[in-house]
């Protein structure tokens, strides 16, 4: 009987309160910031959230890295990639902050690696950039802080390019 009343009750509130609350919890981490994770000493993956399939963005994050300067250059793999550019390094107490250009050029996860080495330390840096894109008619993504678009890039198969149709 007890349970039939709860129930009762429990129909009663939530055709009162129809609509879904959040609450702000503090022990939640924040969605909205790029998410940094140390793997090893000299090795962090970070975690750029959800792009668009052919959108270039500009990257701006913080890595915890005392122990490098801001003189890093990047080491050119036998394949470059031309998909990430580091575009500067700066110091500060907590770290270094990175701005990358980045390129998603295919859907689903994207990896992308950027080897650093620090001139002065003799040491190197490695930066794996994670990101899930969306590929075409999949939505609009939320960016996370420190992720700014900056050109959305043509793709040949969109726009009827191969089409017979002149036009007027």
């Amino acid at each position: 009987m007890a349970d039939q009343v709860a129930e009762r009750e429990l129909k009663s509130q939530m055709s009162e309160n129809h609509h879904v609350h959040f609450t702000d919890s503090d022990d939640l981490p924040a969605n909205d910031e790029i998410v940094v994770e140390k793997l090893e000493n000299s090795h962090f993956k970070v975690h750029l959230g959800f792009l668009q399939h052919l959108h270039r963005y500009v990257l701006t994050f913080t890595v915890p890295a005392e122990d490098f300067s801001e003189n890093l250059e990047v080491v050119e793999d036998a394949v470059p990639s031309v998909n990430s550019k580091l575009i500067s390094v700066k110091q500060v107490d907590k770290g270094l902050i990175f701005e990358v250009e980045f390129f998603a050029h295919k859907d689903k996860l994207l990896k992308e690696k950027l080897t650093l080495k620090d001139g002065v330390k003799n040491a190197s840096l490695i930066l794996d950039l994670n990101a899930r894109v969306l590929g075409h008619g999949k939505g609009t993504p939320m960016l996370k802080d420190g992720v700014h678009c900056l050109s959305v890039e043509r793709n040949d198969d969109d726009d009827g390019a191969n089409s017979d149709w002149q036009g007027f």
